[in-house]
């Protein structure tokens, strides 16, 4: 950083100046809203707050009285006569680390508490499913008043929003959480109509204090262009908690079988309990607002203050509420805007009511069954788990909404209109229940866009609140009609219910378009005051109502609709109000020593990355707005624009241009970008064909032993599998140097090729040499050539989130486990074997076109070298990695081949259940290989590695004992989880172990060539253990405690590596 007694004081960062003079346009010029991301935009583009002035101090300066609120400002020592002063409060760094803090501490906890919500608000649809109806004698008519009970309160008391303003945050969230757990809980105890019926009316109300505002809560912390997507993480609890619901339900219910008491009862009671739990957390956790978090340091809160233009409000540092302006809360309900997404909301409502309670009927009248159904239902929901968060995720990075949501709204209604239309079409199940997937998406990604354009279209707290409680009352009418549109009368084909859902989805598409051409055209009607920019140098406030007639702008309409975050035009207004071109010495003296205070109150809170600047620029967009608005009397200096080239990307292995980046390079990982993320595609793809298809043998496993393709023994059949997942890992080998070399469109295609040729033959094989061939050799080929490109390329796009990339790639697999054996499964019985596996083959083909056309080397291939890395020999950290997860994975695959056998050889399952073992274990596996992966770059791999290690080792041992479908499903969803820790993990600690980046493939390669002899001995090795004949005879036991004993054994590795990196201190990232 410059030194203190330099001539010039630049500010920091490479942020853009704010001058005193009064011209800066984004500060100061009314805008219209609309989402366009250009000036005439309605989406607000909230830069930092930064209080910085380029002035030429006169040699002798005069003394007027500084602004008190300037005075509460940071600011550099005076300057002496003749130099220019400019400072920001704080640096972008700085902004990022406290923003990526808040989604860290913040969001997880609000998106538990909405998982719960949704839990206790359903589940008396599954408490119906079980003898609810019998016990307490209702009629259908009565089930269908509880259901809308819920919706009567929660409507009447979505004003409640507002008391968010009002009553201290950690106060109100603690005390509604509190009151629907408790109510929830309640529901266990109840013994007749009358009793439940007030418990659903009392449940409506606490979850209608809550759930609406969470979005207005969260605009206290985020700008509106970062709103969508932490809105996305908070509505997307919704689709997942759909998605397992009925496991979860389906699991609870189960297990109190021969306790005595009603299964609802107990599912009542499990699932309502833990929100009166996590509502004491919530007292001490949730901050009333940025200046109030207690997980934030003094600097910390202040930057969280300070980024949001608040600039030092009391409310803002200190978290107090504030009332309402009913002004502006009168205002917000007479604008006919707020009514057009109001119409949006109550549109998407009909659909998000209906699908997801009707969803398994309707797919189990396209001909599945009941067990089918309630799995198959999940799958949809998940996917628009996934789908909420990429869609808010565009709509933040490129400033718009509506596009977005007349792109999803269109989605889902052509989904509608193609059931609709099938019984005439003569759609065949498949392809009916695939309409499900963009249905569900679009109506969760539409809802979750409304919301956030709601609140980007009201620039301060108490219209954000009446716009969202207006929303809420309006939009919340819907599942008033929409849970009525499925009755049983119109089944199987529902006809009339996916019409008029199609009808709202496309009429959410209408408003969309009609309030963007709204606000289009106020903006075209507020672009001329751009022209008046340079007339305001030397305004003073005093006609800012004659300013405004000039303009042809309603005042009043004017603030409504600024562009620049509100509090940002506040705040400059106060801090430069009284002056415009003279600091007085005494007055800087007092700002130097405000400055002084508040940096050093807690140097240390940020990390190092966040504090230095010295290397810092001006962009050269930003330094052309200086030179616009700067006064006439402060002639700005023009710092040469930093330049960058942009490398070509080659990915064959004809060599790289001049400046692509080598490996070794970090500085150049661009650790995100739309470029980095298709690589994080292309790879789920090959996870999903490479591990995914390995995660599937035990379907095959299962169907092999049944004897209606051959007669083998249990351990040859799992040779199949066995050597299959050998050779994903073992071409590693041979793959990893071929990728360093700069060989991946070969490895690419030569491995899709193989893995659909194979899949190909093998459903012409009727024996099982010719089943060993076609799905050990030809598919476990292809995959080896696959699975080291979908690794060893996310190191090279990604740094500080490579954790994540990893963990969203590798995802891909446990995807694949799910929907490779329901395919195959649900079509065996339906069009035979060969068709059967004919199908998975087109799957492939299809979902590898994707990483053959998008992923591509960023970093220029290295030298020539052996196969084989020998110093990688030398490296004992590496080493000790490896052969920890050696272990391991002797164990890991004994549940992966064997769960479902175990289940219908023990009875335990019945045979279409035990087919949904797998599937279900691999669901779970989905977030145990993203969520922890995304951890893991907070806290260092190892340390999510060993006790997910340690808990597949626990699961393991736990089948010893398990005797009932609640306990082996629990396990198997349990298992799914931390299993999916120590597929996903190895790569990204490879990647932390290796110094030589260009050597990343080769290592990867190496470490998973060792570990294919771990597979070998798993599989076949547990069948050997586990014996043949009759039954009876199988050695379960010894089968589990194997695996149990070689998991825990890796843990205990892992533990060792980590203590060797790091010491045992807990608090250290490794």
């Amino acid at each position: 950083m410059p030194s203190r007694d330099s001539d010039d004081i630049p500010a920091e960062a490479g942020a853009p100046l704010l001058s005193p003079s009064f011209d800066d346009h984004n500060a100061f010029s009314p805008i219209a809203l609309t989402d366009l991301p250009r000036r005439d935009s309605a989406f607000p583009i909230s830069p930092p707050l930064k209080s910085s002035f380029d002035l030429k101090t006169p040699s002798t300066p005069s003394t007027p009285s500084l602004s008190p609120s300037l005075r509460s400002t940071p600011s550099l020592r005076p300057p002496r006569p003749g130099r220019k002063v400019s400072f920001q409060l704080y640096t972008p760094p700085e902004a990022t680390h406290v923003r990526r803090k808040l989604d860290t501490h913040l969001l997880p906890l609000l998106f538990t508490l909405y998982f719960l919500s949704f839990l206790d608000r359903s589940n008396i649809g599954n408490a119906s499913a079980a003898t609810l109806l019998s016990d307490l004698h209702l009629s259908s008519a009565q089930f269908t008043l509880l259901l809308r009970a819920f919706y009567i309160t929660y409507i009447l008391f979505e004003p409640m929003t507002l008391l968010y303003r009002i009553v201290p945050a950690h106060v109100y969230i603690a005390a509604c959480v509190m009151a629907w757990g408790v109510v929830a809980s309640l529901q266990s105890v109840v013994t007749g109509f009358a009793g439940l019926l007030v418990l659903r009316l009392l449940l409506g109300t606490a979850e209608a204090a809550f759930g609406p505002g969470v979005p207005f809560y969260l605009s206290f912390f985020y700008r509106r262009e970062e709103l969508a997507y932490r809105v996305g993480w908070f509505v997307s609890a919704a689709p997942l908690a759909s998605c397992v619901a009925g496991a979860l339900a389906w699991g609870i219910l189960k297990g109190a079988e021969g306790t005595g008491v009603q299964g609802w009862r107990v599912l009542f009671l499990v699932e309502g309990f833990p929100s009166a739990i996590v509502a004491v957390w919530c007292w001490w956790w949730v901050p009333d607002g940025p200046g109030s978090a207690r997980w934030l340091g003094k600097r910390e809160r202040r930057v969280a203050v300070w980024r949001l233009g608040t600039g030092g409000e009391e409310d803002g540092v200190k978290g107090k509420g504030k009332g309402l302006d009913w002004r502006e809360v009168r205002r917000t309900l007479l604008d006919p805007r707020s009514y057009l997404t109001a119409g949006m909301f109550f549109s998407c409502n009909v659909a998000f009511s209906s699908m997801p309670v009707f969803e398994p009927v309707i797919v189990k009248s396209m001909g599945f069954n009941t067990t089918a159904a309630q799995g198959l239902s999940a799958l949809p929901h998940f996917t628009a788990f996934l789908v909420v968060l990429l869609v808010s995720r565009l709509s933040d990075k490129y400033r718009s909404r509506s596009p977005y949501i007349m792109l999803v709204a269109l989605l889902s209604m052509l989904g509608y209109i193609n059931l609709a239309a099938s019984p005439a079409l003569h759609f065949p199940p498949l392809l009916k229940y695939l309409c499900l997937f963009p249905i569900t998406a679009g109506f969760f990604s539409a809802v979750t866009l409304t919301i956030v354009w709601t609140l980007d279209n009201q620039d301060n707290d108490s219209g954000k609140g009446a716009g969202v409680a207006l929303l809420n009352i309006i939009g919340q009418m819907g599942p008033l009609l929409g849970t009525g549109l499925y009755p049983k009368s119109d089944g199987p084909d529902f006809t009339k219910g996916h019409i008029i859902c199609a009808c709202f989805m496309g009429m959410v598409a209408v408003l969309s378009f009609g309030l963007r051409l709204v606000l289009g055209r106020k903006n075209a009607a507020s672009e001329h005051n751009y022209d008046l920019v340079n007339e305001m140098k030397n305004y003073d406030g005093s006609d800012q109502e004659a300013l405004d007639d000039r303009n042809g702008t309603d005042r009043e309409a004017s603030s409504a609709q600024s562009l620049s975050n509100p509090g940002r035009h506040r705040t400059a207004t106060q801090a430069l109000g009284d002056w415009a071109t003279i600091i007085p010495s005494g007055d800087m003296a007092d700002l130097e020593k405000n400055l002084r205070d508040d940096t050093s109150a807690s140097d240390n809170e940020l990390p190092a990355a966040a504090r230095s600047t010295e290397n810092s620029t001006i962009s050269h967009e930003d330094n052309k707005d200086v030179e616009r608005n700067a006064p006439a009397a402060a002639p700005q200096s023009t710092p040469t624009p930093t330049t960058t080239t942009k490398p070509e990307i080659d990915s064959l292995p004809s060599g790289p241009a001049k400046n692509v980046p080598t490996a070794n390079d970090a500085g150049s990982i661009p650790d995100g970008g739309l470029q980095a993320w298709l690589q994080v595609a292309g790879g789920f793809s090959l996870f999903f064909n490479t591990w995914g298809n390995l995660n599937t043998f035990g379907v095959f496993q299962t169907y092999y032993e049944s004897g209606q393709l051959f007669q083998e023994t249990s351990s040859n059949i799992a040779w199949i599998g066995a050597i299959q997942s050998f050779l994903v890992l073992a071409v590693s080998t041979l793959a990893g140097p071929l990728f360093d070399r700069g060989y991946l469109r070969l490895l690419l295609v030569t491995g899709s090729f193989l893995v659909v040729f194979g899949y190909m033959m093998l459903s012409l094989c009727t024996e099982f040499w010719q089943c060993l061939l076609a799905q050990g050799f030809c598919v476990g080929l292809g995959g080896g050539m696959l699975f080291v490109p979908a690794v060893a390329i996310l190191p090279t796009y990604f740094k500080n989130k490579l954790g994540l990339a990893v963990g969203v790639a590798a995802s891909g697999s446990s995807m694949g486990g799910v929907i490779y054996p329901i395919v195959f499964y649900r079509l065996v019985n339906q069009i035979g074997y060969a068709w059967a596996t004919r199908v998975i083959g087109f799957i492939a083909l299809a979902t590898l076109i994707v990483p053959c056309t998008v992923m591509k080397l960023r970093v220029k291939p290295g030298r020539v070298r052996s196969l084989v890395d020998l110093t990688a020999f030398t490296d004992w950290p590496y080493v000790l990695f490896v052969l920890g997860t050696f272990v391991g994975y002797c164990g890991l695959y004994v549940m992966f081949f064997y769960i479902s056998f175990y289940g219908e050889a023990r009875g335990i399952t019945s045979t279409d259940l035990s087919f949904y073992l797998v599937p279900i274990l691999n669901a779970g596996s989905t977030l145990g290989r993203t969520v922890p992966n995304a951890i893991s770059d907070k806290t260092g791999p190892l340390n999510i590695l060993f006790p997910g290690a340690l808990v597949c080792g626990a699961l393991i041992f736990g089948l010893i004992g398990v005797n009932t479908v609640g306990g082996i499903v629990a396990i198997a969803v349990l298992f799914g989880f931390f299993s999916g820790v120590f597929i996903a993990l190895p790569p990204v600690c490879i990647a932390v172990l290796t110094k030589d980046k260009s050597r990343i493939g080769t290592r990867i390669g190496m470490a998973f060539g060792v570990l294919a002899f771990a597979v070998l001995i798993g599989g076949p090795g547990g069948g050997g253990i586990l014996g043949g004949g009759d039954p009876a005879d199988l050695n379960f036991t010894g089968l589990w405690a194997f695996g149990g004993c070689v998991a825990t054994a890796s843990s205990l590795v892992i533990l060792a590596l980590r203590i060797q990196r790091a010491g045992v201190k807990l608090a250290v990232k490794v």
